[in-house]
């Protein structure tokens, strides 16, 4: 059996791989309860979760994973995870990488994982 850490780089590099080449195959990861929050906004469905993500008003993204943490999400269901991803995004023809922080909760369903909260912010101070 994988570990949660080996579980949590498997599924940010197939997210992150998706973001950048193809994220209408995104839908695939959420669930209708599926939640995000890009920035402030709250989409509380995974319809609107996918919507947003599938109209971002830039057509070319590379992520660069630069830490990624996670951790057991409950005692009564130990196979879901939390995962932290911390790294870079550049956008478009841009050449300076904006930095990120992502939060996935992961449920088990079956032998793969759904999102069910995804929160993301780039990192400004």
């Amino acid at each position: 059996m994988a570990s949660v850490s080996d579980i949590a780089t498997q599924f940010a590099q197939y997210y992150y791989g998706l973001m950048d080449t193809d994220k209408s195959k995104l839908a695939t990861l959420f669930r209708p309860q599926s939640m995000l929050t890009w920035q402030d906004e709250l989409l509380p469905t995974g319809e609107e979760a996918i919507m947003k993500l599938q109209t971002l008003p830039f057509t070319k993204t590379v992520h660069k994973i630069g830490n990624i943490s996670a951790q057991p999400a409950s005692p009564t269901s130990p196979a879901d995870i939390i995962v932290q991803v911390i790294g870079t995004i550049t956008v478009d023809d841009n050449t300076l990488g904006l930095q990120f922080s992502q939060l996935f909760h992961l449920i088990k369903e079956g032998d793969t994982y759904y999102i069910f909260n995804n929160i993301f912010h780039l990192v400004t101070v």
